[in-house]
């Protein structure tokens, strides 16, 4: 059977100046007539699909090129899709033909990557991001990824994910690590005075503001501006300020010969300067001296610990010979690393850094919400049954549940009324659950006075402890004030019983549930492919042991898997942990939000999940700020089950009056033709 492309993170990406260009063509000249795909929610697509401005072939092409580009440091992407090209030709060809007659869905044409876990009957592989399932055939798409093509999505590829959903050995698997794809890294926002859409004008990036045009820029020989294109970070932004907040830099294999740099803090553009490169083994890197010489230079930094932070693209001009050179990939700024959480990590990153319109995650404890909060995304946790699980790799079939990943609230509520709904293959969870899709779908919910009236509920001792003192308080202050300005009433100081025997799997009976759980549904799972190396837990676990290499299996073990091994089915004890948790969740949350009378919990970061999790209850979680050292979080609302149209109510009023998400790379500009 033929594979996808695997996307592996030793690839050598290399670009020609028609690549460049090509893209240039989405970059908006004088905020008027070029669509900026950067960012772009699928309302604008559509838009600019109607508008003839773009279309589904050049979007699935500019995403390719992104996850070529950054997939190499970010590894958020397993395998992108070989027949992605031709889904989004015809995607074009529905669309010419269709000639604005009827709305085609919003989904129509949009590209969407699906967790690695999400069985598709095409050329990829669905594997958990194990090496075990490499290979191994399924019967049919799962019930999502159905619907998602008849929508008339483009199905991207697979994105990483912790493997196994962490569940081969928790808290020993750090999160975001698989071993087909290996250590996918969160990214942070840039730290940029030019941040939030801010169109930067010539005179900031050019000595003498003239227009900064390619056909100048060959003439010239830049002598008079500095061209950037800023692809995902300005140069002045991501390079000048990261150096000064003494970031390290990675500089290797710089093929340029001459080089112009931007300081965003004087305006001034330096020639063949001296540019020092903090924590490297070279003190600095001396363009003039590369330029006399014409060698390449090479410059170590230590990237022990370290993530991308940004890339740029510099256009410069070699005078020996007249030609243009893009120096894609040649300059790399780096952060410190902090975990991306998970296990829905790759699809998370992946729609952060722009590599994708939208992603599908799934949750059983916190892996949509999390991972979204840890890269300022959206991510919308649906009622277990909502959408259906069949065909997508289980952990517990009771709490497991499939939602969206975005940018945008709007964005994630379209992914959601194209999955939701009764399927028959899920049968019991569906069926309960159809009765709280609303008639007309999410979308009607999508309004901006949607706070007008919400009752919103603080519980302090799920976050106060670990949270004490932290900018992220004080940012919740103050959208708690928001919250309240929007016309919601703040009922504080809310206590939730039992909260720390909810917040630990092994006390509220949740990990118990879980080994069991686990065997019998993988089992089942495995059992129903078409082929496959592995067709049971017990053959999952010898693979590791055979293939402790490749699986790191010396490194990070799999004693939970050896755990649900041992279990032999559900019996007394795991019925009992069940009906602990639906104690805790009745005496908890239940409890509290009818005493009160509220529509939501609302809490900082993440330390609703557990409270989610035990019930299979509903969350949203949009971006709300930036730590110090630049790491995002977000604001999560929770409620009980079927309460959706009020979490989007609140969750879009939320987002539309604060905008807080940032492109982690800054925002795509060309330099301003005027």
């Amino acid at each position: 059977m033929l594979m996808g492309t695997a996307i592996n993170g030793a690839t050598s990406i290399s670009f020609s100046i028609t690549t460049v260009l090509t893209l240039l063509l989405f970059i908006p000249i004088n905020g008027q007539d070029q669509f900026t795909i950067i960012e772009a929610t699928i309302d604008e697509i559509q838009t600019a699909f109607d508008q003839n401005k773009l279309t589904s072939t050049q979007l699935v092409e500019f995403y390719i090129t992104q996850i070529e580009t950054l997939n190499p440091r970010l590894r958020s992407v397993i395998e992108v899709n070989p027949d992605a090209r031709s889904q989004a030709e015809k995607a074009d060809l529905e669309r010419k033909r269709n000639q604005g007659r009827r709305f085609l869905g919003e989904l129509h044409g949009i590209p969407v990557l699906l967790k690695d876990t999400f069985a598709t009957k095409d050329k990829l592989n669905t594997s958990a991001g194990s090496y075990a399932l490499v290979g191994s055939v399924v019967p049919r798409d799962a019930t999502v990824v159905e619907r998602l093509r008849d929508a008339g999505a483009v199905i991207l590829g697979k994105a990483s994910l912790t493997e196994w959903y962490s569940f081969r050995a928790l808290g020993k698997i750090p999160n975001g690590w698989c071993a087909r794809a290996g250590q996918a890294k969160a990214i942070s926002v840039n730290k940029t005075s030019y941040g939030g859409g801010t169109r930067v004008p010539s005179s900031e990036f050019c000595r003498n503001p003239k227009m900064c045009t390619t056909t100048q820029l060959v003439s010239t020989g830049l002598s008079e501006c500095s061209v950037v294109m800023l692809w995902t970070c300005a140069v002045a932004a991501a390079f000048f300020l990261t150096l000064w907040d003494a970031i390290d830099v990675l500089f290797y294999k710089i093929k340029s010969l001459e080089l112009y740099w931007v300081d965003s803090r004087t305006n001034l553009t330096y020639a063949n300067g001296r540019l020092p490169l903090v924590g490297c083994t070279t003190s600095a890197f001396d363009a003039k001296n590369l330029h006399t010489s014409g060698l390449n230079a090479e410059v170590v930094c230590p990237t022990s610990g370290s993530l991308p932070f940004g890339l740029v693209r510099v256009l410069s001009l070699n005078k020996s010979n007249n030609s243009f050179h893009d120096h894609s990939l040649n300059f790399v700024v780096l952060l410190k690393s902090w975990d991306p959480c998970g296990s829905s990590s790759g699809s998370a990153i992946s729609v952060a850094a722009n590599m994708v319109t939208v992603s599908l995650g799934s949750e059983t404890h916190g892996s949509i919400l999390c991972p979204a909060d840890r890269n300022s995304v959206v991510g919308l946790k649906p009622t277990v049954g909502l959408t259906s699980r069949a065909g997508v790799i289980p952990v517990l079939p009771q709490h497991d549940t499939i939602g969206a990943i975005s940018r945008t609230v709007s964005d994630a509520v379209y992914l959601l009324d194209v999955i939701v709904g009764f399927d028959s293959r899920d049968y019991e969870a569906t069926s309960e659950a159809a009765r709280y899709i609303p008639v007309g779908g999410y979308k009607q919910f999508l309004n901006e006075n949607g706070l007008k009236g919400k009752r919103l509920g603080v519980v302090r001792n799920l976050f106060s402890n670990a949270l004490n003192g932290s900018t992220v308080i004080t940012a919740f202050e103050n959208h708690l004030n928001t919250l309240r300005q929007s016309g919601a009433t703040i009922v504080d100081d809310l206590e939730m019983a039992n909260v720390d025997v909810i917040s630990n799997p092994g006390k509220s009976g949740e990990l118990t549930a879980m080994l069991a759980g686990f065997k019998i549904a993988l089992n089942e799972y495995l059992q129903e492919l078409v082929s496959s190396p592995v067709r049971s837990l017990a053959d999952v676990i010898a693979f590791n042991q055979n293939n402790a290499d490749m699986e790191k299996t010396k490194e990070y073990g799999q004693g939970t898997f050896i755990s649900a091994e041992k279990t032999s089915g559900f019996g007394e004890k795991e019925r009992k942990a069940v009906e602990l948790m639906e104690k805790l969740s009745r005496d908890g949350i239940e409890k509290l939000m009818t005493e009160n009378e509220l529509d939501a919990l609302v809490t900082p970061g993440t330390r609703v999940i557990s409270v989610l999790a035990l019930g299979g209850y509903p969350g949203i979680t949009v971006p709300a700020g930036y730590e110090g050292n630049q790491m995002p979080f977000g604001i999560c609302f929770g409620g009980l089950k079927g309460t959706e149209p009020k979490l989007i109510e609140i969750a879009y009023a939320f987002e539309q009056a604060t905008m807080i998400r940032r492109p982690p790379f800054g925002t795509p500009f060309w330099i301003d033709e005027r």
